[in-house]
């Protein structure tokens, strides 16, 4: 169909504003069964603020539903034709990961971490079983061990689960996550964890690299001008706030039903037999 110049305009503004306008991530709610809280929507308009960026780190608290915000991005993306997605989880996750994309959004998922699985693909002709018409979710040892199956995709977007695992990449400790993060590298990075400093400001550094090798100072210069240099941190928020989005819960509990965690220490003596 012959359409005007006017008409093609209009039609791309119109297709524009669902990726970055008003209308941003309509079709990912009219094709789900969600409901998200306002700070939800703001972490993935964060994660998605801009097509330059090279990723972003979603730290809320935990119970606030991370996972959520991800697949906001996650569906938003896909209806963007955006389709190649890879979501890395730790194994105890994998069920509860997908039991959600299942019941509560309607984009197509594989999950592929065992070799039962990946066999099966490989004897149904598919070359490179980690390339399907629809995101996959793995593990992080079932990704270290198919590194080069996942390095001949193009990814879009990957995902990590419990990304505080990574931290210490910017090393030669965790070579494991040194596969995965090579496999990946020119994807747009989704990082997801409660914790992004746990036990050093270094946490956080390794968090950024795994983003953008550049983003920050080297490993030495960053140690030295930061660690326990209280002076600086207003420097160093202000750098890692283009990166790091973070709701605790103060700032919600006025309308998000948390359930109260009370830590009770309970004492005891063993027995011989124990």
């Amino acid at each position: 169909m012959n359409i005007s110049y006017f008409h093609a305009y209009y039609k791309t503004k119109e297709l524009l504003s669902y990726s970055f306008g008003d209308k941003q991530f309509i079709p990912t709610f009219a094709s789900s069964d969600i409901e998200a809280y306002p700070y939800q929507i703001a972490a993935a308009r964060f994660a998605m603020r801009s097509p330059y960026l090279k990723g972003a780190i979603l730290c809320d608290e935990g119970s606030l539903g991370k996972t959520y915000e991800a697949m906001l991005v996650i569906t938003q993306m896909w209806y963007e034709d955006r389709k190649n997605i890879l979501i890395i989880v730790p194994t105890p996750l994998l069920k509860q990961w997908t039991n959600i994309i299942e019941n509560k959004f309607s984009i197509p998922f594989f999950s592929i971490d065992n070799n039962g699985i990946f066999n099966e693909c490989l004897q149904d002709g598919n070359e490179n079983p980690f390339l399907q018409e629809g995101i996959i979710i793995t593990t992080y040892e079932f990704a270290q061990e198919k590194c080069n199956y996942i390095e001949g995709v193009k990814w879009d977007l990957t995902v990590f689960e419990e990304a505080h695992y990574l931290r210490r990449i910017y090393t030669t400790e965790n070579k494991g996550a040194k596969l995965i993060y090579n496999a990946v590298k020119e994807s747009y990075k989704l990082l997801l964890t409660a914790t992004p400093m746990q036990n050093s400001i270094m946490d956080l550094y390794g968090l950024i690299y795994i983003i953008d090798e550049r983003a920050l100072l080297d490993e030495k210069t960053f140690y030295h001008r930061y660690f326990k240099k209280t002076e600086n941190y207003s420097e160093l928020a202000s750098r890692i706030s283009k990166y790091c989005f973070r709701t605790i819960r103060p700032q919600v509990s006025s309308y998000v039903k948390i359930p109260e965690r009370i830590p009770i220490t309970v004492e005891f003596e063993l027995t011989k037999e124990e």
